[in-house]
């Protein structure tokens, strides 16, 4: 079945088009995760308007038609993706920090809104990449880290950028 990714809180219309054989339809009613959407529509167009309230998550949506002799059809579903924008912040070093060539660092940042969806974050100094994290440093949290050990004297632009499970990304801003 088809894909659609829709944002957290951003309502979006489904259509369903219902013909039967021999009979008229008497309604269709639009099924998301095994739950009703709405009351079932009686006239076409055959559509209702949902905002689904789980972010970052995936439901199949269907539509049942029922016609004049009682028999239902179920279509096929189709998967709603609940994406949810993923927020970083670079938490350590601060703005302005510094510390010496050949000495090892460890830069963290802080990963949101939903920690236990997030894919990765890769880290950055001056556009060049330093490592990208899977796991966060304590199960289920928000914060990520990566050491670095600068070996020239320089001022560096440290970024971090935020993957979530739908591949959405964000992108922290440099320290």
């Amino acid at each position: 079945g088809a894909t659609v990714t829709v944002g957290v809180g951003q309502a979006f219309t489904a259509n369903a088009f219902a013909t039967t054989p021999g009979a008229s339809i008497n309604s269709v009613q639009f099924v998301a995760g095994g739950l009703n959407v709405g009351s079932a529509v009686t006239v076409a167009p055959y559509q209702v308007t949902w905002t689904p309230a789980a972010p970052n998550s995936s439901v199949a949506l269907t539509a049942i038609a029922t016609d004049s002799n009682n028999i239902s059809t179920t279509s096929t579903a189709v998967n709603v993706k609940v994406n949810e924008t993923p927020t970083v912040t670079i938490a350590s070093p601060l703005s302005g920090a510094s510390f010496g060539v050949n000495t090892a660092q460890t830069i963290t940042a802080l990963v949101g809104p939903t920690p236990s969806f997030i894919a990765s974050v890769q880290f950055f100094a001056n556009g060049a990449p330093l490592g990208a994290v899977t796991t966060p440093t304590v199960p289920n949290g928000s914060t990520y880290a990566v050491a670095w050990t600068p070996t020239t004297a320089s001022a560096y632009n440290l970024t971090a950028v935020v993957t979530n499970a739908l591949g959405t990304t964000a992108t922290s801003a440099a320290v």
